[in-house]
């Protein structure tokens, strides 16, 4: 906060042009003051934008939710020799978001030799390919970014979830056990690894998982109805009818749960129930 004050009060005195107004402008974005930072550089000036000033509108506006801004900022950005990695991913950033995963990939793999020993980098270019379905493609990627930072638990939840769609099942269960012992409480890589065991067969250690991801995100439906699976095939009707029918309330668009769900009212003779759920 008093470099903060500092800064702007050297801008206040004349000295805000140029490296003055970059240092102040990115002050503002780390402090969260993300509006203040894209005023700051874009109000009342004429002064060219650098690439560290772009790098910071870009920044500004993705956490502003500003998408098209902050593509804006990020496309001029990356017309610049001297553009900063951060731009090139929040650039990536926004086409992802935009579901435009080719454009992200044609962008990065333009800068990637620059750029090859930053973990942040190549895990942005993974997960466009991962979303374009080139699986071995982001797993090669992957494999490096672990090897550069072994703690990014994001890293193996995503190289595990590359291992599952080639089939891979158990290699893809070191990986989601590393994410989980890394990162024990995020409710997604706690459901993927209960659903892994569950699927390979481990019903007891899946179901502790599963529990624990219900217990960090009680509306996320498929962990529920995974929960409920292991309750329904063990014979515990009542816990697998709890489950489901907390998942329809949290998430009715989440079809798995009502066909298990009829089919668990058909057995406690609940014929009715199971018919207005399956119309």
């Amino acid at each position: 906060q008093e470099t903060r004050l500092a800064l702007q009060e050297a801008h206040l005195g004349g000295l805000g042009e140029g490296p003055m107004r970059s240092i102040l402008a990115r002050q503002l974005m780390l402090t969260g003051s993300a509006v203040q930072a894209v005023a700051l550089l874009t109000d009342n000036t004429n002064a060219p934008l650098s690439a560290d000033d772009l790098d910071i509108l870009a920044q500004s506006c993705l956490a502003l939710n500003r998408l098209d801004e902050a593509r804006k900022y990020g496309e001029s950005a990356a017309a610049k020799d001297d553009v900063r990695e951060s731009s090139l991913i929040v650039l990536a950033n926004v086409y992802q978001l935009r579901g435009r995963d080719s454009a992200a990939i044609a962008l990065l793999e333009r800068h990637r030799t620059r750029f090859s020993r930053s973990s942040r980098y190549l895990f942005t270019l993974a997960f466009s390919y991962y979303n374009r379905k080139d699986f071995a493609a982001a797993g090669e990627l992957l494999d490096q970014v672990v090897s550069q930072d072994p703690h990014l638990a994001q890293a193996f939840s995503l190289k595990g979830s590359c291992l599952a769609n080639l089939g891979k099942l158990q290699e893809a269960l070191p990986n989601y056990e590393t994410a989980v012992r890394l990162q024990p409480d995020r409710f997604l890589y706690q459901f993927q690894l209960g659903r892994t065991l569950s699927i390979l067969g481990h019903k007891y250690q899946a179901e502790e998982h599963l529990k624990h991801s219900v217990e960090l995100n009680g509306a996320h439906a498929p962990a529920r109805y995974e929960l409920a699976k292991i309750y329904s095939e063990t014979s515990r009707n009542d816990l697998a009818r709890q489950q489901l029918e907390a998942a329809i309330k949290s998430d009715p668009g989440f079809e798995s749960s009502y066909y298990l769900l009829g089919r668990i009212y058909s057995s406690q003779g609940r014929h009715g129930g199971a018919a207005g759920l399956m119309s």
